[in-house]
Order: C-alpha cells, then structure tokens, then sequence
C-alpha cells in the first residue's frame, strides 16, 4: 500500500486538469492580461520551455518524466517553467508577446523565422543550431534536438544527452 502512490501513472489530459489552475496564489497587482494559449507549470522563474507535439496537449508520459527528471537535475521543478506546446499555429512571437522569460529553452522547434529582440553576440550561430546557447538582449536562449531524439535509450541520444547537460550547467549554474 505504501508504493501505491509511486506507481499512479496520469496520462497528459489528466495533467492537463490538474494544472489547469497556478499551483501558487500570487496576489494580484492589477487586471493581468488573458494569456490566449495554454501552459503547464506555473513560470515561477520566468523560463519557458518549448516543445512541437501535435499527437499530445504538452508532452507523452516518457517525455514529461524525462524533461522533470532533468529539471531536477538542475534543481528545478515544473511550477519553475512554462512548458508550451506549439501546436494549432502557435508560434515564438505570440509566445513572446505575452510571457517574457528569462531563459528560453527550444527543443526540436525551429526558431530561424522568430524576430528576435537583438541578434545574438556570438553572432556566427544560428538559433536553429543543436545546443546554441546564446545571451539575447531579454533572454538566454538555448536550442536542443527534440525530446523525442534526445530522450531515447541509443548512443546518438546519449551523446545529445551529455551535451545538453553541459548547456544546462551552464545556463542554470549547476
């Protein structure tokens, strides 16, 4: 009975009722404007996660487990972020337009046709390269290979997961 609780699998629609509200109640500084798309988690640190699924509200199973695992690693949680699916014609600029990050972390999302604030200082990198890690003029931006890629159990994605934890240490100083 003690590791019952351990073993409840939600699957995404589930997640999605469940945090269809903030988990933390800030107080409220005035009208805050309608945000016209949906999120999981609840932005407490001001960093967005963006991810392309179209078969899945935000993520399947193993790839929410996967991305929570590695936002522990770097000594995080999902109400740190704002995991957003760029689905139904989304995209970064809309995206942009209503949450202003800290850090934005991209994976498999090509960004090259985002109008970005400022061009990045290491300007010979693209936002489209795997494992950019760039300072923009309002956000550090971090481009990965999809979940999917990165998140499967071959050598290819075990070198990408050794790369994309070099980037997190660096993003996020672990």
């Amino acid at each position: 009975m003690g590791n019952a609780l351990n073993t409840i699998v939600l699957q995404g629609t589930m997640l999605e009722i469940l945090y269809q509200h903030s988990l933390v109640d800030l107080p409220a500084s005035g009208p805050i404007p309608a945000i016209p798309f949906r999120y999981l988690g609840s932005n407490a640190k001001n960093i967005i996660v963006l991810v392309n699924h179209p078969d899945h509200t935000f993520l399947s199973e193993a790839q929410l487990i996967f991305l929570t695992r590695m936002l522990e690693a770097c000594k995080l949680n999902m109400g740190d972020i704002a995991l957003i699916n760029l689905i139904n014609g989304l995209d970064i600029d809309q995206v942009l337009n209503h949450i202003k990050p800290d850090k934005l972390i991209a994976f498999g999302v090509k960004l090259s046709g985002a109008s970005f604030p400022e061009q990045p200082m290491q300007s010979s990198l693209s936002p489209d390269s795997p494992f950019a890690l760039l300072n923009l003029k309002e956000f550090v931006f971090l481009s990965v290979p999809s979940l999917n890629e990165v998140s499967r159990d071959t050598e290819v994605s075990k070198a990408q997961k050794a790369k994309l934890w070099a980037r997190l240490k660096e993003l996020f100083s672990v």
